[in-house]
């Protein structure tokens, strides 16, 4: 899945009133100037450069840095399309405390400022919306900027293109928020609006036991938040499922349902995908196949269906949550004769 973790994006220019005065954000913005009859060129607040280069990287070519190392633009090459403007944006992202560490070594690599928030996911999805809305920036929350969902509707494409082009009978699904499961349903959609399919998979959306306010919406059609999301499962960890209406719209136009398993058949379930398959994935992505072990012997899924489990994250992104459960072999020495 996807990175589980709250952005959102600030920097001077965003808005075309907007103007954050901090050094190490873009210096080019997205106001332009010139009248509707010429080309309009972006402009350089030479003060907030920090002389890093990154706006060079235009694939027009047509920005140079002059001899103190501030952005020049050739007005023969440049269309006004503003890509300068976004390579210098700094990318904000609020994560709960609890966010296990190896995600957090990635946030961090990549240049991000990280503000870890005392609480749980919830708290920090609530905190990021705040901070765009007091203090402007793109914000790209999965469930609140819409072309996120566009984003991960395209797992559902490329299900599609590698199952050579064939809708398969049942696709399974971990659900947190619930926007993966709305985005390969809506991918599905696509397709069969554009003529290229005749049917919808079934969509399972499978939750994990203490974090099922989506399974419980789509049960009884009342929704409530989840009270205690505590669950091994980091990326599907959620009290107030962002996209629930939508999630359960999808379990119901595809003739899905849903299901919950519990943290032991999620870990168990890391384990066989692990040893039959080689695939090393962290719980949230296990839990479908926990759910798929559950469904077996039942009539929910016929012997002969092709199933599609949607394994969404890599293992190495929660190690932690993986050794916990593993017993390690004690050393031996570095002698041939060493027992073994």
């Amino acid at each position: 899945m996807a990175l589980r973790a709250q952005f959102s994006h600030a920097g001077p220019g965003i808005q075309v009133r907007q103007r954050i005065d901090r050094r190490g954000a873009a210096a080019s913005d997205y106001r332009l100037y010139g009248s509707p009859a010429t080309k309009k060129l972006p402009q350089v607040d030479a003060e907030l450069c920090e002389h890093c280069g990154n706006c060079t990287r235009c694939p027009y070519q047509a920005i140079t840095l002059n001899r103190n190392k501030v952005p020049c633009f050739d007005a023969a090459l440049c269309i006004g399309c503003s890509l300068c403007a976004a390579a210098g944006r700094q990318a904000i992202i609020f994560v709960p405390e609890s966010a296990p560490k190896a995600k957090l070594v990635q946030m961090v690599l990549y240049g991000a400022r990280v503000i870890p928030v005392r609480g749980t996911y919830d708290d920090a999805f609530q905190l990021s919306l705040e901070y765009t809305a007091h203090k402007g920036g793109l914000n790209r929350n999965t469930a609140y900027h819409p072309l996120t969902l566009e984003g991960k509707k395209t797992v559902g494409l490329e299900i599609y293109e590698q199952n050579r082009f064939k809708v398969p009978d049942a696709i399974l699904v971990p659900v947190g928020d619930g926007v993966i499961i709305s985005g390969v349903h809506k991918a599905f959609l696509d397709l069969k609006a554009a003529g290229l399919t005749a049917r919808l998979p079934r969509l399972i959306c499978v939750q994990a036991e203490r974090s099922a306010a989506i399974h419980h919406y789509i049960r009884t059609g009342k929704y409530q938040n989840a009270r205690r999301p505590a669950t091994i499962t980091d990326s599907i960890s959620v009290s107030v499922p962002a996209n629930a209406h939508l999630a359960r719209r999808a379990v119901q136009e595809s003739r899905g349902f849903s299901l919950i398993v519990t943290d032991r058949e999620i870990v168990r379930g890391q384990r066989t995908l692990a040893e039959k398959t080689g695939v090393f994935a962290e719980p949230a992505a296990t839990a479908t196949v926990a759910a798929l072990r559950r469904l077996q012997g039942t009539d929910l899924l016929g012997r002969r269906e092709q199933i599609v489990l949607l394994i969404t994250g890599h293992g190495l992104k929660d190690v932690d949550a993986a050794a916990r459960f593993l017993r390690f072999p004690a050393a031996v020495g570095p002698r041939p004769d060493a027992p073994l």
